[in-house]
């Protein structure tokens, strides 16, 4: 294999583990520190927190104000950073094998495409969309976009890079 390309697999086989290494970080990190983020996500759902110049009246009726849901939220999003962390750690893994034997590039693509995936669901879709503009996080004195935004970003490069030839 030419010294260029192991270079592209190794800042690949990086840029999969330094993902798959935060997401899992954050899942293990909403478990041990179970009520900051728990207290972020009721908020959000509730919709008890909006800034003082965004008027409710028409869209009070997107609260949720059941503690089951928000547990059930949360659980879900723990669990979803704790497979995409899994599942993008194995892509990484296997990316570095694939350093010394071609063969398992392709079952990497997969692994880590598989736990993007799942990441853009719950930071893009979970967390800009749904929590953004439904629950108008925006609005909300605990705003986390930017923080997901940033994420989806990186997100979306890496599989950009990873999956190039």
């Amino acid at each position: 294999m030419l010294p260029s390309r192991k270079i592209a697999l190794l800042t690949k086989s990086t840029v999969a583990l330094s993902f798959g290494l935060y997401a899992l970080l954050a899942g293990i990190s909403n478990l041990l520190d179970f009520d900051s983020n728990y207290h972020f996500v009721r908020h959000v759902l509730t919709m008890d927190t909006m800034k003082p110049f965004f008027s409710q009246v028409l869209i009070d009726a997107r609260a949720i104000h059941s503690s089951s849901v928000h547990l059930v939220a949360y659980y879900s999003i723990i669990a979803t950073e704790v497979l995409a962390g899994l599942l993008c750690l194995s892509g990484a893994i296997i990316l570095f094998i694939s350093l010394f034997s071609q063969k398992r590039f392709e079952l990497a693509k997969m692994l880590y495409n598989a736990g993007a995936c799942l990441a853009l669901a719950l930071w893009y879709l979970g967390f800009c969309v749904i929590g953004g503009e439904w629950f108008a996080m925006w609005a909300n004195e605990w705003n986390g976009l930017m923080k997901a935004y940033t994420i989806s970003t990186f997100l979306l490069a890496s599989l950009i890079w990873i999956n190039q030839q």
